[in-house]
């Protein structure tokens, strides 16, 4: 007896996450952006998963990419096993946690679920994303005009959203990060507006989040979002238009161009491109350091920080956490392996777009390639948030999907996608549990309660005691209450930082900004305390000077050292 149709079709979790990640954004954590993501992906990439293997269709799943796949995946394991920063490289940073073993596990979850979709057709996956784009645009327009959507929050901690240089966030709280969203997937809302099979209500539906998405992308001033988009556009849509529509293109595009150069001008272009130029540079030579498989997974940040001096381009507060190029980033970090690995999985990617291309009667199939396109183009000026990345991991599957008709049971990439989805979902959750604690922390600080605060942030860092914004978040609370304690009460507060300091050390021992606390814990502990501390002082700041030498407050903390120490400061 054959299988009936509605029995082969997964259950919809996929489209459902596709409308519903790039959306999610609010006040329950500290990063109000990304992490909300970050858990509802992991959930729905362990859901899905699980649930396809109850119904026994698990270990059903192949695809044309499995073995580039497997091959990638195993450089990256690898490169994160003999990382400068394994932790790091193992569950990522705070902030992008993209870059690292157990991102790259979200994407291969992802991916299958892509696999297990084909059963399904690109319909509903394409309307689900399509359908997603249409309030993170309406978001970003009205930000434009200077409404605050958005503004929500707990007490003194209000969340209120913030245009970025006059570019808009909108749920992804970066220009940047928003622009990489909307560039994969306006190629489907293009799709979507031409698909004649669809009726016409849902074509106008398109239309408008294809014409919001548009204004949305050229708001973020994102020119690498915008050149991805504009090229996967013209792709699909130029061998389905006739003259007019043709011309009518043009002048979409041209208008987009004029609203893009309106939210960011060129002459604000000039930093942006020396800090991306500068990432290039330290992704050459960083490379050199490491040729077979260079730094370890996310470590770029690492080695940037140590190539820097000071009063040099890129010498900031905050440095990039990516090679600011796909490929670029891959060979810095994961090596000559990494790169063969990266590229084989990339012509994979092409080899399956264009087959899905050339047979797909209903114009799905090239609509999710161009959203690939737009990505690849996109990766090669901007780091992918993770939500991205994702979605571009489950096209990647759709497009990749072998027919369960045409091979034996396969176990290994079903299995693969399943250990993939569980470090993943185990990774998220102790990101989402220690944002809440942090913020929390913070709430209570803010609200006066300092022995509450003390044990959110402790909490926080029992579930990522190397994260330096947590480690620095307790810090000064621990500070300014030894500030305003009796003179005998200061000795063990202002001890309790400095052991939070170097317990995140022993797990990050590279990281100048742990050193940087470090220091900072061993003068307060002289200022406050009056113990004799200003030489592990001094020794963690000439560790955090060998670490990132360009750091801009250095200068300062050294001057503020030599003053403890009775000798006379630089500038006097």
């Amino acid at each position: 007896m054959g299988t009936s149709r509605s029995s082969a079709v997964p259950a919809p979790i996929l489209p459902i996450a596709a409308a519903v990640v790039p959306v999610l954004c609010g006040p329950w954590f500290r990063d109000a952006f990304g992490m909300p993501k970050l858990a509802a992906a992991a959930a729905a990439s362990a859901a899905g998963l699980a649930l396809l293997l109850r119904e026994g269709r698990l270990l059903r799943l192949r695809s044309r990419g499995d073995a580039a796949l497997a091959a990638f995946a195993a450089v990256v394991f690898l490169s994160a096993a003999l990382s400068l920063e394994p932790r790091l490289s193992l569950i990522g940073g705070r902030l992008q946690p993209l870059f690292s073993a157990a991102g790259l596990c979200g994407c291969v979850a992802a991916f299958y679920l892509g696999v297990a979709e084909a059963a399904a057709g690109d319909d509903r996956l394409i309307s689900a994303a399509v359908a997603g784009m249409l309030p993170v645009s309406l978001l970003a327009v009205l930000e434009a005009a200077g409404l605050q959507p958005l503004a929500l929050g707990f007490g003194p901690l209000a969340w209120r959203p913030a245009l970025i240089g006059g570019r808009a966030g909108a749920t992804f709280g970066a220009p940047v990060a928003l622009g990489f969203y909307l560039a994969i997937v306006l190629p489907l809302a293009l799709h979507a507006v031409l698909d004649r099979r669809r009726s016409r209500a849902w074509r106008v539906v398109a239309g408008f989040s294809l014409v919001l998405g548009g204004s949305a992308l050229a708001l973020t001033g994102s020119r690498g979002a915008c050149l991805g988009a504009a090229a996967a556009c013209a792709v699909l849509f130029w061998p389905r238009a006739g003259r007019r529509l043709r011309w009518a293109a043009l002048a979409a595009l041209a208008a987009a161009g004029a609203l893009a150069l309106k939210a960011r001008p060129p002459r604000t272009w000039a930093a942006s491109d020396a800090l991306r130029a500068r990432a290039w540079h330290a992704a050459w030579t960083g490379w050199r350091s490491h040729p077979w498989l260079g730094s370890g997974v996310g470590t770029f940040g690492v080695d940037f920080a140590r190539s820097t001096v000071p009063g040099e381009p890129g010498a900031s507060r905050e440095y990039p956490d990516s090679a600011h190029d796909d490929a670029l980033e891959a060979l810095a970090t994961t090596g000559l392996a990494g790169l063969a690995a990266y590229a084989w999985l990339n012509v994979s990617a092409a080899g399956g777009a264009l087959a899905a291309a050339g047979c797909d009667e209903t114009g799905g199939g090239a609509a999710l390639g161009a959203s690939l396109l737009a990505a690849a183009l996109t990766a090669k000026f901007n780091p992918p948030p993770l939500a991205a990345a994702w979605l571009a991991s489950a096209f990647a599957g759709r497009l990749l999907a072998v027919p369960a008709s045409e091979h034996p049971r396969a176990v290994g990439p079903g299995a693969f996608a399943i250990l993939a989805a569980g470090a993943f979902a185990w990774t998220a959750w102790g990101w989402v549990r220690a944002d809440r604690a942090d913020l929390l922390g913070r709430l209570a600080r803010a609200e006066g309660r300092p022995r509450e605060a003390a044990v959110r942030f402790e909490g926080a860092l029992a579930l990522r005691p190397s994260e330096p914004k947590y480690v620095k978040d307790l810090c000064d609370l621990l500070w300014d209450v030894a500030g305003a304690a009796p003179a005998g009460a200061r000795g063990p507060l202002v001890e309790r930082a400095a052991a939070a300091a170097e317990a995140a050390l022993r797990l990050r021992p590279r990281d100048a900004q742990l050193y940087r606390l470090l220091a900072q814990a061993e003068m307060r502990r002289r200022e406050l305390a009056g113990e004799d501390s200003l030489e592990q002082a001094g020794l963690a700041l000439a560790a955090a000077e060998r670490l990132d030498p360009g750091f801009v407050e250095l200068p300062s903390l050294k001057d503020r050292l030599r003053q403890l120490s009775g000798t006379p400061a630089s500038g006097g």
